[in-house]
Parts: structure tokens; C-alpha cells; sequence
């Protein structure tokens, strides 16, 4: 069986052979192949059309594939908190963690359902070489988008991120045919704390929120400050039914926290409206779908969870 990732292969792009940087070995190299440089130059032309990671990585499933077959392919990077599968996995998988001199840039591994041949491993090899300018490029681009998309007071994501994370979810929900869907999460009766207790209680309950989101959503869930008190988790490759077990386990995670601000003790609900993607969805009707849905809970006062069409809810008994 091929390298798991846990075991996986390093390849120091920079250090062992810095010429896999750019597809030409140095002098004090074996002199790469006329079919691996081709392979190389091939895979470059593909790679330079976007700054987006998801595509970068799809272009690259979509190339490799002309020269090994796989079933699909998992890229991680802890550090910006990114976990992007595409197809699916097998019983079969070769792992790389991916380093320059400069950077980590996180793990890859690919997976079949027959073993890795040493020509597969080659091919791939050679094709990671290509990959590495492009995905260094698309991570410094993802950094500094993240820092103009993040909201100071609570660290989440702001209305501009969520925009552009919505439409790249959908467009690959489109591509893939993966499940999508939205939780749509209102902090019930948020005036009264600031009227009752200040804004500095109002803003301590909003940072609250955002922490027990990350601790019961997933490393690939995404979540943004859309205005107030109002937040949005965009949930990848998530159904209706996902989508309604996650918010409810959040709607009770949150219901039972204890926490104080200067002192006092204070309680918090929430509301989450869900919302699921549709093939006729864009990112205003799945969003819209969701706010309906947020409405109804609203006015039936609050601390539920529901999804429309069917109204499908669950809300505390006690």
C-alpha cells in the first residue's frame, strides 16, 4: 500500500532540488528527462490562471488525472485552517508534506483503489514540483484576503468574506454536485443585554458566540459576522439533515455555557435559520431562504432551529 498520510513523504522543494521550483534541475543533478520537463511546463501552463486555492487545486486534480488515475485528493494546512477534498477517498493513498526553504505549505495526499505504481509516484512527483510556485502564491493571497475580510471585534469573517466564500462554495457545489448548505444564527433578545448590562456585555456575548461556533463547527466550516448580532456558517459538503444536526448541537452548546462579564452572570440563545443548496440557487436566494426561515423562528420567540420549505424545527422543551 502506498504512503498514508501520517507516514508521508517530505519533499523539500528548495533544499534536496531547487530546480523542481521552476521544472530545471541545478548542475549538480541528474538532468530531469525531456518528459518530465514537459510534464512540468505542462502542468505550469495550468496552474497560472488563478490566485484562488480551490481552483488551483481543481486544475491540478483535472491535469494529473491525464497522466495517473485517482479517485480524489485531500490538501490540509493546519496553519490557515484549510481542509479541501475533492472526489472521494480509496483504499489506496500516497501522502506529501509540501516544504521551500521559506514555508510549510501543508499536506497532500491522493487516493485510489489500486496501489501507486514507483511510475505513479514519479509522475505525481514531478507534478508537485509545478504545483508549489502556484499553491505559495495562492496561500500568501489567501492570507492577506483574509486579513481585509476578518471582523476586528470578534475575529470572524466579515459581510465581504462571506460574499466571496458563498459564491466559490456554490460554483463548487455546481461543479462537484456536493452538498451545501447555510445556518443563518441570531443572538435572541441581544438588546436587552445592552441595555441591561452595557456594550461591553453586548460585545462579550458576540466574541462568546464566535468561540463555541469553532468549538462545534468543523475546521472546513466557515463563519462571518453578516451585521449585529446577526452571524452566518457557510458548511461545505452538507446536507439538510447535516445541517440541522450541527445547529441544533450548537443551539444547546450555547444554551448551557456559563459565562460572566464584569461579574455577572449571564445567559444566551440563539436562533439559526438553515438553508439548503438548490441546482437554481445563487448566493442571495440560498442566504434569503435562510433569513425567511430566522423570521419564523423570530417570531414564534426565539432559542429554535428550522429549515424551509417544511419547517422542519426542533426547540428547547424545558
Amino acid at each position: 500500500m502506498a504512503t498514508p498520510l501520517k507516514s508521508a513523504n517530505t519533499i523539500d522543494f528548495s533544499a534536496s532540488n531547487p530546480g523542481l521550483m521552476t521544472g530545471l534541475n541545478p548542475p549538480s543533478m541528474p538532468a530531469a528527462s525531456d518528459e518530465q520537463q514537459n510534464l512540468r511546463y505542462h502542468f505550469i501552463s495550468r496552474l497560472q490562471s488563478s490566485l484562488e486555492l480551490e481552483e488551483i487545486m481543481a486544475q491540478f486534480q483535472e491535469t494529473l488525472a491525464e497522466f495517473v488515475k485517482t479517485r480524489g485528493q485531500r490538501y490540509l494546512n493546519e496553519a490557515q485552517r484549510i481542509q479541501l477534498m475533492q472526489g472521494r477517498t480509496g483504499s489506496h493513498s500516497c501522502g506529501y508534506r509540501l516544504m521551500t526553504r521559506q514555508d510549510f505549505l501543508g499536506e497532500l495526499v491522493f487516493y485510489r483503489n489500486t496501489r501507486f505504481t514507483d511510475s505513479d509516484l514519479e509522475t505525481i512527483e514531478s507534478a508537485l514540483s509545478a504545483l508549489l510556485c502556484p499553491l505559495r502564491n495562492s496561500l500568501l493571497y489567501r492570507q492577506a484576503l483574509t486579513a481585509s475580510v476578518t471582523d476586528p471585534l470578534t475575529g470572524a469573517g466579515n459581510r465581504a468574506g462571506l460574499n466571496v466564500t458563498l459564491n466559490r462554495e456554490i460554483k463548487l457545489a455546481k461543479r462537484y454536485r456536493h452538498a451545501l448548505s447555510v445556518l443563518l444564527i441570531d443572538i435572541d433578545k441581544f438588546k436587552a443585554i445592552n441595555d441591561n448590562h452595557g456594550h461591553s456585555a453586548g460585545d462579550e456575548s458576540l466574541k462568546i458566540l464566535v468561540r463555541a461556533i469553532a468549538e462545534i463547527s468543523r475546521n472546513t466550516d466557515a463563519c462571518y459576522r453578516y451585521g449585529g448580532e446577526e452571524f452566518v456558517v457557510v458548511l461545505n459538503r452538507t446536507d439538510q439533515e447535516g445541517a440541522l444536526i450541527i445547529a441544533e448541537r450548537l443551539r444547546q452548546h450555547i444554551e448551557t455555557m456559563d459565562f460572566q462579564v464584569k461579574g455577572i452572570p449571564l445567559k444566551l440563545t440563539v436562533s439559526i435559520g438553515i438553508a439548503s443548496y438548490r441546482e437554481e440557487d445563487n448566493a442571495d436566494s440560498l442566504f434569503n431562504r435562510a433569513d425567511k426561515a430566522l423570521y419564523q423562528i423570530k417570531h414564534l420567540g426565539g432559542n429554535r432551529v428550522t429549515t424551509l420549505p417544511d419547517c422542519v424545527a426542533t426547540e428547547h422543551s424545558g
